[in-house]
């Protein structure tokens, strides 16, 4: 996961050298050296329920990483599409797995930068970048 957050935010054209250094700082603050098995695209539309099982699909992003920036790409998922259900999920899966809130959160300003390089609308920049820009003040 870190090498794949790492050439993201490399190539993310929008931030410029100094901010691209602050996130990649953050990014090697935060790593914890962890090898958990991370989705990279979790939300409803990749769970089906066939009535016995849940199956989770779109295993494309897959990596192994810490679990706390999976969290926080999921939230952030959440956060611009179904917002109002974005710190329902936080709280939760927080609860579930013992962590802390802002210890998932700490990842926002360095997930939401790989979104530069791997989403094109213009609203979407404008949401990630203000993310970034709030979160790294």
């Amino acid at each position: 996961m870190k090498e794949q957050l790492v050439w993201y935010i490399k190539k993310a054209v929008l931030l410029d050298d100094g901010m691209k250094g602050r996130l990649l700082t953050r990014l090697h603050t935060l790593d914890r050296g962890c090898t958990a098995l991370c989705h990279g695209d979790f939300h409803p539309l990749n769970i089906i329920d066939d009535g016995n099982r849940l199956w989770i699909l779109d295993w494309v992003d897959a990596t192994a990483g810490d679990p706390l920036a999976d969290i926080c790409q999921t939230y952030l998922i959440f956060k611009r599409n179904i917002s109002r259900l974005a710190d329902v999920y936080l709280r939760s899966v927080c609860r579930a797995a013992k962590v802390r809130q802002e210890d998932a959160l700490a990842w926002l300003p360095v997930v939401a930068a790989t979104w530069l390089t791997r989403q094109s609308g213009e609203d979407e920049r404008a949401f990630v970048m203000g993310i970034i820009e709030s979160s790294m003040m």
